[in-house]
């Protein structure tokens, strides 16, 4: 029996409806939902956070969370890491790029 459910986004909302692409074989990534039961009381309830506005929640506890999988390589990424590789290549590409100099009349 589950005594209540807690959806975790680890973005925003618009993070989560943008397409991205698979670092590994360029395809795109599909979200995939992760549902995990836990105990409050249990020793896997300290990997998971029990309070949702000011109070704790106790029981069984249906935690959803999000990530994205690659169905083409099978590769699957958490949110925190796919930000990270985003941000890092927007930071190669930056790099890569020739800086424009005006030329003044």
């Amino acid at each position: 029996m589950i005594d209540g459910e807690i959806t975790r986004y680890n973005c925003t909302w618009f993070y989560l409806k943008k397409q991205h692409i698979c670092f590994n074989c360029g395809c795109v990534l599909e979200k995939r939902r992760r549902e995990v039961v836990v105990h409050s009381a249990s020793l896997e309830a300290k990997n998971y956070d029990f309070e949702v506005a000011g109070s704790y929640a106790y029981g069984n506890i249906k935690f959803i969370t999000f990530y994205f999988g690659c169905s083409n390589c099978g590769r699957s990424y958490e949110i925190r890491e796919l930000i990270n590789l985003e941000r890092e290549q927007k930071r190669k590409n930056r790099k890569s790029k020739p800086k424009k100099r005006f030329k003044w009349l």
